[in-house]
């Protein structure tokens, strides 16, 4: 991380939320300023600052994140029509708290949830445009229960083998040592 890291988070915090507070999306055709000054991406920040945390809090101080989260979440509840971004920001002290007390107390992670947790980024990343050809697949059934159940579970098996098929093995030979090679002048 460069010196300056989270001096441009800040920035790119306040942007997002001053383009949120003066509803700049409604009146910007640009897709990528769109994209850029979403709320959602205030979402990413919050879990970039609980993984920041992890190493900074004690874990005796588990509970201090649970009940930061705990507000948040009475705060989403309380607010009329809140952004949907309000309560994955609430969530991310919660998760925080999890990692405190799995860390001061040594749970065992069962192996599902390890493979669960290994391959979040392939399910988060895949998942919207196979919800999308999942809706269509079910539409002529029209029961929204069976779509969502159906959407969540291929979803989730998709990204997994997405994650042990391709991602899982290309982090690793990425990660590998080069051996340089010395090629002979003739």
């Amino acid at each position: 991380m460069t010196r300056y890291f989270w001096h441009i988070v800040l920035i790119w915090v306040i942007l997002v939320v001053g383009a949120t507070a003066f509803d700049v999306s409604s009146t910007n055709s640009n897709p990528l300023m769109n994209t850029v000054l979403h709320p959602l991406i205030l979402e990413f920040v919050a879990g970039m600052v609980a993984a920041y945390m992890f190493g900074k809090v004690s874990p005796s101080r588990w509970w201090v994140p649970l009940i930061l989260g705990f507000l948040g979440v009475v705060a989403f509840v309380l607010i009329p029509t809140p952004h949907r971004a309000v309560l994955g920001i609430a969530l991310a002290p919660i998760v925080l708290c999890l990692a405190l007390v799995e860390f001061r107390y040594s749970f065992g992670t069962p192996k599902f949830l390890v493979v669960l947790g290994g391959a979040s980024y392939a399910v988060y990343l895949i998942h919207n445009p196979l919800q999308s050809i999942i809706a269509r697949l079910f539409k002529p059934y029209d029961i929204w229960a069976l779509t969502f159940v159906m959407c969540i579970l291929i979803s989730l098996t998709a990204g997994i083998l997405y994650h042990l098929i391709y991602e899982r093995p290309m982090l690793r030979r990425l990660s590998r040592p080069r051996r340089k090679t010395v090629r002979a002048i003739i």
